[in-house]
């Protein structure tokens, strides 16, 4: 009877062991790529940001299958420089992982404007792997008035 009992015990440690083997998340590595166009805006002047996102796997310390982004939400925060969010929008990734808000060159896209007071503001991009880890970029820029 102890055998028995010392056998299931035992088949059930070498199953736990196993199924930890075979399950594992992936880890992975984000970069995003973004620019403004300028660094100084007047107040409610439209706000041109642009980039790429792009995601790799690292599998036992090496980066693999590191390709843009298609299809993939970004949050994009506009904050007061304490931090405080103004507003918030979402991008997406077109089919090659690029993303913008309104341009000339992109008139169909999230229209940005710059708040109306002078100051110092960020830009806060985040994209959430398929881990739920996030990933962000910060984008400093100023307001002020024209003379």
């Amino acid at each position: 009877m102890i055998k028995k009992y010392l056998m299931v015990i035992i088949f059930t440690i070498l199953l736990s062991i196993l199924f930890l083997l075979t399950v594992s998340a992936d880890t992975y590595y984000v970069s995003m790529n973004t620019s403004l166009s300028k660094a100084v805006f007047g107040p409610n002047e439209n706000i041109s940001l642009s980039g790429t996102l792009n995601r790799g796997t690292i599998v036992s310390s090496n980066l693999t299958n590191h390709t843009t982004l298609s299809n993939a939400n970004l949050t994009l925060n506009l904050s007061y420089y304490n931090g405080t969010i103004i507003s918030s929008y979402i991008l997406n990734t077109s089919i090659d992982g690029k993303f913008s808000t309104k341009s000339e060159s992109n008139p169909n896209s999230t229209t940005l404007f710059a708040p109306n007071s002078t100051g110092s503001y960020f830009l806060i991009l985040e994209y959430k792997d398929p881990n739920n880890s996030s990933w962000k970029q910060w984008l400093f820029f100023s307001i002020v008035q024209s003379t």
